[in-house]
Order: C-alpha cells, then structure tokens, then sequence
C-alpha cells in the first residue's frame, strides 16, 4: 500500500512568505495530512490502530473486574454460610442454656442434682430454706 502523508522538512510552501519557523511548518503539514487523500484503508490509518488498542486493553480491564467481582462474590457467600452456621450453633447453644436456668429453678431438679452429686445421702431429708 502507498500512504500519501506529506511532511515537509524545510522550505516554504508556495504562497506562504515570511519566517514563521519550523512550528509553523510543522503544524501546516499536520494540518494538510489530515486533509489529504489517503490511500490505504480506513481502519488502517494509525491513528486506530490506537483506538483499537485502547479498545483491547479497556475490554481486558472491564473482563478483569468483572472476574474480581465474580471472585468477591464466590466468598462472601462462602463467607455468609459460614456465619449463618455459627449462628445457627449460637442459637442451639442459647436454648440448652435457657433449659438448664429453666430446670435449675424447679426444686425436684435442684434435689436430683443435689444428690447425685453426694451432698445428700439417700435417707437424709433436704429442706429448702
């Protein structure tokens, strides 16, 4: 493929009179590549070649988050499971709990304990003060 980009490296263009310097000069032939025919095809111009890079990497990018919040999802709910089963060992533990306070105030469990422990023989009469 033949590219047709004009840059001038020196010299006047004709018409143009005066020392406006190399900037001058630079930004006109800037200006007339722009404007020139272009022989090649559109999406091979230079300029989308970057485009289609950036394009890549923001695709790579936004496949990366999106992988992250995959991998950020997998362990809360990991993590949730296993504080829903510890809640669920608390709660088993609070209600044993609750039944033992429950049997330690009846007087016939108190009198049971009392005795199975040996602090109370068999014949001996336990009163409650």
């Amino acid at each position: 493929m033949v590219r047709t980009i004009p840059f001038f490296w020196g010299g006047a263009f004709p018409g143009v009179t005066g020392g406006l310097g190399f900037r001058y000069l630079y930004f006109a032939s800037f200006w007339l590549s722009l404007r020139m025919p272009y022989n090649g095809g559109t999406l091979e111009r230079p300029i989308y070649r970057i485009l289609h890079l950036l394009f890549a990497l923001g695709l790579a990018h936004a496949l990366f988050l999106l992988g992250q919040e995959g991998v950020r999802a997998y362990q809360l709910s990991r993590e949730r499971a296993r504080l829903e089963e510890a809640l669920r060992q608390q709660q088993a533990r609070v209600a044993r709990l609750q039944a033992e306070v429950k049997a330690a105030r009846d007087p016939a469990h108190l009198e049971a304990l009392v005795r199975r422990l040996g602090f109370v023989r068999q014949e001996e009469i336990l009163k409650r003060r």
